[in-house]
């Protein structure tokens, strides 16, 4: 439940180009990407290796935020980033970490190393809502 809370301030809180990513619940899927620094070339490691399979994880309704202590931005908008962010609610206290956040809200993986596309596509088809979609409900 507290994840399920967690998403919906971090819903409430971003807002990109004035679109409300509260919109977004239970339609898509997140994977936040946090950094202490946007300049974080592990940053630019993962979204490289998300654009690998870009199309599945589309097909899996993905979007993916990067988000340090002070902004954040979807990662599909470039270089878009928007002041304040809800940073401290997710990070552990790594320098970089990966969190897979499902359509219920919870987090279902954190990683703190680049999360391969491979995996990341396991873990989502392993899920309930994925499997429901996969037999068209």
């Amino acid at each position: 439940m507290k994840g399920l809370f967690s998403l919906l301030f971090l819903l409430t809180v971003l807002t990109i180009n004035a679109q409300d990513l509260s919109a977004y619940q239970w339609q898509n899927r997140l994977l936040v990407i946090l950094s202490y620094q946007e300049n974080n070339p592990m940053i630019e490691k993962q979204l490289r290796e998300l654009k690998s399979q870009q199309q599945a994880l589309e097909e899996r309704r993905l979007l993916t935020v990067v988000m340090t202590p002070e902004k954040y931005k979807l990662a599909s908008e470039e270089n878009k980033w928007v002041a304040g962010s809800n940073y401290s609610s997710y990070q552990s206290g790594k320098v970089f970490e990966v969190l897979l956040i499902g359509l219920d809200g919870q987090i279902k993986q954190r990683e703190t190393g680049i999360f391969t596309a491979g995996k990341l596509l396991s873990i989502i088809d392993s899920m309930p809502m994925r499997q429901a979609e996969i037999r068209g409900y």
